[in-house]
């Protein structure tokens, strides 16, 4: 009885800064209410949720069990394949001389590195050509079969009986199991995210319709680092997108098992691991990220265990957990570039938490960013190869890149594609940036931006008060800790770009802060506990409700997973995050193109995941491999063009224009000039018959001689697209009390509408703008000759000519 009181008495926090607990209860409840108000103002929360149920289509019996038994098919493969990860991943543990706190810590370890290490199983495979069916199941049986006893003890280790939750616990574990479901719910709708299928699947698809590694000029991502990538291509060659989906879901749980576990075994609180694992889960961006094939999840997950064996090692100074610490950040690094935006924090707390002597930080920190760097390595000497530059497509000014394919680079095209990821102006940012992705993100104003790409709310109201009360001395070092990485994690990711995805690793850290702040808060009182627990569970609440409508609106889950809409229908149709689809030409290929004789480049179309056969497309950029083509050394003509095709083995192209129009701000009219368009008329003329087309997207055979001149949608989307541009210039112009303002705007319709008359197509119509353009900024003789020009062209500017020449009249 004694020592409870005693336990009691030590968890109870203790107010800072000399003030009352009174008042900084009060000081808490304002700033609560004054981040929940800010948040919810303007933003769509559906509490009636019975609009998931709203249900489209008609119900099979027969077909909805088919799916069903392919949903269970999908499971099977996935369990082996985490049972193979697993085994993986605690052979070479076996390894290291490490005692670990607990089983749970290790078999979570064991799949981090795991899962690292057949990334890059994968990808040797690939390279030596071995993307076989039957050396995938080969691989998988056996990881299956030898991994299964050692992940049937992992499971059977793992135990909740410590938590022994309270009735604020109770709805924080039905919250997380609901949105656990959802997501597994979600992983068997049809992939859709435009960088699932412009990359994170479409690279490994690619590679596994040529049955080897492809270099891809084209596709700018396919030179960034694979690892999450390669574990999808193994999935989607045993099974299916539901394995990979699956499989990227499991990466989510993984890392709020690891936070609990964490919690548990290093702060000694089961409960504060419970809170920190469901304010990961329910964050906005981890939920929607959770539901589709990308990169992130496994990056926080390896980012996760890196910082947790760093922070083992610091505690008890064995060098294998700073050399498992080195792996996992080698193989972060490995899964996405913008990985190493978090290596400096966890080198400082090596270096800092170490400096016994300057020279042992040193040393520390050496071995561990040794280490990552040699894991590192295989990414930077498959770069160097093929492009000169290790970290290619960044720093290709200082590092001169070479281009594969006789491509020029010209123009700086690659370096346009990179632009976005060389940010390091945004210091000013910094200090509104916490308040701007919490608040502002999914909706309207200065920081417009999805819901998906959101933080919600919970960072911004916990982490402040965690400083007004005191914790437990124990608990102390490691929140220093925690606190250190995220400070130089979220400083790094500022200065680099705003968007949260781009945060997720860090995401567990703050998560931790926040739970921590929550049992503090919690721990100061009656009071304390109401605000605390019921601030979070009604914030986590408003985050499933406020992803739950973008997922019905977006995917409508239930409608597809029983086949009340066919998955064909799901696909063909243009929806939010998944414009203008080339599904049914895919289809169409599919169906009467046969595998081994077809090579097809796909023009501005990125989205290519769903395209089975052999197939080569770009990234959203100006890297589109048609307009490259047309632009090379060895192209002059029409004809110059059919041959080099030829050459490089294509047989037929996929162009989608009303894609091609949609991103033609960043895609490739950017680069396109006259010459081009000139070849590109003469060899649509001359060397393709049409053999479908739908939805503005068309289906091409190349041949040497045309039965019949077809249409060009690339002239027609050229013309249509700087018309517009030139169109709303003018119109803004026009409006425009601003003198500087309207000679700008009349010069950008000057400059779009001289891209068509320069490309000799759509006279009239250009010339007509163009003149208008002048005759705004009143120059009287441009304005005469380009209404002149449009006027004999067609007679409907006739008109608007004597109009012009009566006013300088």
């Amino acid at each position: 009885m004694v020592s409870k009181k005693k336990k009691t008495k030590k968890n109870i926090s203790k107010p800072v800064f000399g003030v009352s607990k009174n008042i900084l209860l009060i000081i808490s409840a304002v700033w609560i209410y004054i981040v929940t108000s800010a948040f919810l103002r303007g933003r769509l929360v559906e509490w009636d949720i019975f609009y998931l149920f709203d249900l489209q289509g008609s119900f099979n019996f027969l077909e909805f069990l088919r799916l069903l038994l392919s949903y269970l098919i999908s499971v099977i493969f996935f369990a082996g394949t985490i049972t193979g990860i697993h085994f993986i991943g605690d052979s070479i543990l076996s390894l290291c001389k490490i005692t670990f706190k607990s089983p749970e810590e290790r078999a979570l370890m064991a799949t981090g590195l795991g899962t690292g290490i057949l990334g890059l199983i994968i990808f040797a495979f690939a390279l030596l050509g071995f993307l076989y069916p039957f050396v995938m199941y080969a691989l998988w049986l056996a990881g299956s079969v030898f991994g299964f006893k050692k992940i049937r003890k992992a499971i059977k280790n793992f135990s909740f009986k410590e938590l022994k939750p309270s009735a604020g616990e109770k709805i924080t574990l039905a919250l997380i199991f609901l949105v656990l479901l959802f997501g597994f719910i979600m992983s068997f709708t049809p992939e859709i995210f435009y960088d699932s299928l412009n990359y994170h699947l479409g690279v490994p698809n690619i590679y596994m319709q040529f049955g080897h590694y492809v270099e891809l000029p084209y596709k700018f991502h396919s030179s960034f680092p694979l690892v999450s990538q390669m574990a999808f291509l193994f999935t989607l060659m045993v099974d299916s997108t539901a394995s990979a989906k699956l499989l990227n879901l499991s990466f989510v749980i993984f890392t709020a098992l690891a936070i609990y576990i964490f919690s548990r075994d290093r702060l000694s609180s089961p409960k504060t691991g419970l809170y920190a694992g469901a304010i990961y889960i329910l964050i906005p961006n981890v939920m929607f990220r959770s539901w589709t094939a990308t990169t992130d999840t496994l990056l926080t997950f390896l980012t996760f265990l890196s910082l947790w064996a760093a922070i083992n090692f610091i505690c008890n100074r064995n060098l294998y957990w700073l050399i498992l610490s080195g792996l996992f950040a080698g193989l972060l690094a490995g899964t996405k570039l913008n990985g190493f935006f978090f290596f400096p924090g966890i080198a400082a707390l090596i270096f800092t938490y170490c400096r016994s002597s300057i020279w042992k930080a040193v040393k520390y920190t050496a071995i561990w960013a040794g280490v990552s760097l040699l894991l590192f390595s295989p990414w930077m000497i498959r770069n160097t190869l093929e492009t000169g530059n290790p970290f290619y497509p960044f720093f290709s000014e200082q590092l001169t890149s070479k281009h594969p394919y006789d491509i020029p680079l010209g123009r700086d095209t690659y370096e346009e594609a990179a632009e976005r990821f060389r940010r390091f102006d945004r210091f000013k940012n910094l200090m509104h940036l916490g308040w701007n992705i919490s608040i502002k993100g999914g909706r309207e104003g200065p920081y417009d931006s999805h819901d998906y790409y959101m933080s919600g709310a919970v960072f911004l109201i916990f982490i402040p008060l965690l400083l007004l009360f005191k914790g437990d001395e124990k608990e102390r070092k490691l929140i220093n800790m925690l606190f250190l990485f995220s400070l130089f994690s979220f400083v790094l990711w500022g200065i680099q770009d705003d968007k949260v995805k781009y945060f997720s690793p860090a995401f567990p850290a703050f998560s931790l802060l926040s739970a921590v702040a929550v049992r503090r808060l919690s721990f100061s009182g009656g009071l304390g506990s109401i605000l605390s627990k019921g601030t979070l569970i009604y914030h986590l609440i408003v985050n499933l409700l406020v992803m739950s409508f973008l997922a019905h609106y977006v995917y409508m889950p239930f409608s597809v997973v029983t086949g009340m809409i066919s998955r064909d229908d799901f696909l063909s149709e243009s929806r939010p995050m998944y414009p203008n689809p080339s599904y049914d030409v895919f289809e169409y290929a599919h169906r009467n193109l046969k595998k081994d004789d077809v090579k097809i480049m796909v023009s501005g179309e990125a989205k290519t995941y769903h395209l089975k056969l052999p197939h080569i497309a770009f990234s959203a950029s100006p890297l589109d491999p048609l307009i490259l083509y047309s632009n090379s050394k060895k192209t002059e003509t029409g004809e110059d063009l059919y041959r080099l095709l030829k050459e490089r083995e294509f047989t037929h192209i996929i162009f989608n224009a009303p894609e091609v129009f949609r991103t033609a701000g960043s895609g490739f009219f950017k680069i396109m000039e006259k010459r081009d368009i000139l070849i590109i008329r003469e060899f649509f003329k001359n060397h393709l018959n049409l053999l479908y087309t739908s939805r503005g997207v068309f289906l091409y055979e190349i041949v040497e001689t045309s039965d019949s001149p077809v249409e060009n949608p690339v002239l027609t989307v050229f013309v249509k697209y700087f018309s517009e541009e030139a169109q709303n210039a003018l119109e803004l112009a026009q409006s425009e009390t601003d003198p500087k303002k309207k000679k700008k705007h009349a010069e950008t319709a000057i400059e779009k509408s001289g891209r068509i008359i320069e490309a000799d197509i759509g006279f009239a119509r250009a010339r007509y703008l163009k003149s208008h353009a002048y005759y705004i900024l009143k120059e009287e003789e441009k304005a005469l000759y380009y209404a002149k020009k449009a006027a004999e062209k067609s007679a409907e500017y006739e008109e608007f000519y004597m109009q012009v020449k009566n006013a300088f009249e």
